[in-house]
């Protein structure tokens, strides 16, 4: 779609606002371990090619990118959603981490894990691994702080860029899939991680076919929504809109003209519908 279309904007919306909503399901499912896993054997270095260019577009042009995947084999067995899960956490968190700007290296290789490393990091087991290595030129991670990153909900950021559970799915996800993350950082002059998955011999499986779309569907239904996402309002024809202080107003209206329909309130406090007297009995309520 060109740049100047009249729909790129509402577009560009629902695209952000897709990739969120979907983003912080993954982490919830993966941190809980509720995700069900579809493995397979994948090349690593192949999973940071596939992201380059929207991870280019994601940390912005006052960061450097630089990718070096060589050309061993950099088999590992793991859920590929997992996985590019694990590299766009990383290299995000990376980003944030320099907000002057700076250099992100996004490398993967294949490594050794002996006896002695394993001793020393009692989650990491010895023998041929696959290392994903994220490292960053930013401000570092104070002594105080190191000891929390991987705890679920932990986060230095402001309440609106960031929910504390990217780098604990990064943990999350590494020890599902039999692996370990070292982390290394210094004050002022950057921080790496280190994810460790164990090595497979065998070869890469072959990446379904997309299953073609079937024709739309024509929704007939009436669906009424009641959002308090402001990203989601605007992509929403304005006489559609319903701002919070007219929902209980529109719950009192006369009924919806199609009563059989599935008619939906979505909100996060649905609080005015219950009260609402005059609501439709047919209206369901949603919690998101």
């Amino acid at each position: 779609m060109p740049q100047d279309a009249a729909e790129r904007e509402r577009v560009d919306h629902i695209l952000e606002a897709a990739t969120r909503g979907a983003a912080l399901t993954r982490q919830l499912l993966a941190f809980s371990r509720q995700q069900p896993m579809e493995t397979r054997v994948l090349e690593l270095a192949d999973s940071v090619r596939g992201l380059e260019k929207m991870l280019r577009r994601l940390i912005g042009e006052d960061v450097e990118m630089v990718i070096l995947c060589g050309a061993q084999a950099t088999r590992v067995k793991a859920d590929p959603s997992q996985i590019e899960q694990v590299i766009m956490n990383l290299a995000l968190n990376a980003r944030d981490a320099m907000p002057e700007g700076g250099r992100l290296i996004i490398e993967t290789a294949p490594v050794e894990l002996d006896a002695s490393y394993a001793l020393s990091h009692p989650d990491a087991k010895a023998g041929s691994h696959v290392q994903l290595a994220v490292s960053d030129s930013g401000t570092g991670i104070s002594a105080e702080i190191i000891n929390h990153i991987f705890e679920p909900f932990f986060t230095t950021k402001a309440p609106s860029k960031g929910t504390g559970l990217g780098l604990a799915t990064v943990y999350g996800i590494a020890r599902q899939s039999g692996g370990h993350v070292a982390v290394y950082t210094e004050l002022g002059r950057g921080t790496t991680f280190k994810v460790y998955l164990p090595r497979v011999e065998a070869a890469a499986d072959e990446q379904p076919a997309p299953v073609a779309a079937g024709p739309a569907a024509i929704v007939t239904e009436t669906v009424l929504v009641l959002e308090d996402e402001e990203a989601l309002r605007d992509v929403l024809e304005p006489e559609h809109v319903l701002d919070a202080g007219e929902i209980e107003a529109e719950l009192r209206r006369q009924p919806l003209d199609q009563p059989q329909a599935l008619d939906v309130g979505v909100r996060v406090e649905p609080r005015a519908a219950r009260r609402a007297p005059g609501a439709h009995e047919t209206l369901r309520l949603v919690q998101a």
